[in-house]
């Protein structure tokens, strides 16, 4: 996994590394963070690279604040 803050990588980490070994076909893994996290800022655009499993992409938005009426809906780009 590869973890990007506006196109410069911010974070490593290999499964293995977590697991101690490869998962094998059929094998669930909840290993928690895969890399170190990061701070960052209102604006920053963040991509999760995770190899063959695809990308997922948000961006950082300012401060919003959510009221019961009209909850906060982050807006986040998968691809």
């Amino acid at each position: 996994m590869s973890l990007y803050a506006d196109d410069i990588i911010v974070s490593e980490g290999h499964g293995p590394a977590c697991l101690g070994e490869p998962l094998r076909a059929g094998q669930v893994a909840l290993s928690g963070a895969l890399g170190p996290m990061v701070t960052v800022q209102p604006g920053t655009r963040i991509c999760a690279d995770v190899g063959p499993l695809g990308e997922v992409t948000a961006r950082i938005r300012d401060e919003v604040r959510a009221t019961a009426s009209e909850p906060h809906r982050p807006e986040l780009a998968v691809s």
